[in-house]
């Protein structure tokens, strides 16, 4: 399945940001609530041999957050299924990505492309959650790259590949007998200055170290499954977005 879509988020004459433009095909459908903008799956998967692309646009001023109402199976099928997403950020826009977990299902191959261009005042969240395996099970393999440039100049570039299959992913030097992963970049004047902190526990362990003056990383590994979502309370009554 080969699959287009996209929007575009802009600021109204009454300081709400409005989507002026959406482009829905599935399974991406695009859904606007008051709690912000939502992917729904129109279909399973995505499926190996899927070719799915995002594309987002928040102008000047516009504040978004998007996610996804439901996790998302990564299937097995012929073939490798790929999501590529593009993301423009303008002066003084603002984006929160905080989409369900991602599920990769045993037995498939996925690739994951997401670039993010953003204007050098524009605040960008940009959450992740990839989970290996569903219960007592396997994962497939899932390789990830992500890039983002500020002004033109890349502030953050990272690439992966993570799966039961991929040698070492379950050693010590790789996820051991964690479960799932979260990273969470910050990027934007509003990030401040601090300290490297790297927490150890039985079940998880975290670290949050800032790369680059106004870009911060953190990541969490878990030995389960972890869901929260931030769009409901990251949206105040002036972000609601509004279609036409």
């Amino acid at each position: 399945m080969r699959s287009r879509a996209s929007l575009v988020a802009e600021l109204g004459p009454d300081g709400s940001t409005r989507l002026s433009s959406v482009r829905s095909d599935p399974p991406l459908l695009i859904r606007s609530t008051v709690a912000g903008v939502f992917l729904v799956g129109g279909s399973a998967g995505p499926l190996g041999g899927d070719d799915l692309r995002l594309d987002v646009v928040v102008a000047e001023g516009a504040s978004l957050c998007m996610s996804t109402v439901a996790a998302t199976l990564l299937q097995p099928r012929t073939g490798v299924s790929r999501m590529v997403i593009s993301v423009d950020l303008g002066p003084r826009a603002s984006l929160v990505w905080d989409p369900r977990p991602v599920i990769s299902v045993r037995g498939s191959e996925h690739v994951a492309i997401t670039t993010i261009r953003m204007a050098h005042d524009a605040h960008l969240l940009w959450r992740e959650s990839l989970v290996f395996g569903r219960h007592e099970e396997a994962s497939g393999t899932v390789d990830q790259s992500t890039r983002v440039e500020r002004e033109g100049k890349v502030v953050y570039a990272s690439g992966s590949r993570l799966g039961t299959p991929v040698r070492g992913f379950a050693s010590a030097a790789g996820m051991a007998d964690m479960r799932s992963v979260i990273t969470e970049l910050s990027v934007g004047p509003h990030v401040p200055a601090d300290e490297a902190v790297v927490r150890l526990g039985v079940d998880y362990a975290s670290s949050v170290v800032d790369l680059a003056p106004g870009v911060r990383l953190r990541t969490d590994l878990n030995r389960y499954a972890t869901d929260t979502m931030m769009c409901a309370s990251s949206v105040g009554p002036d972000q609601s977005v509004e279609s036409r």
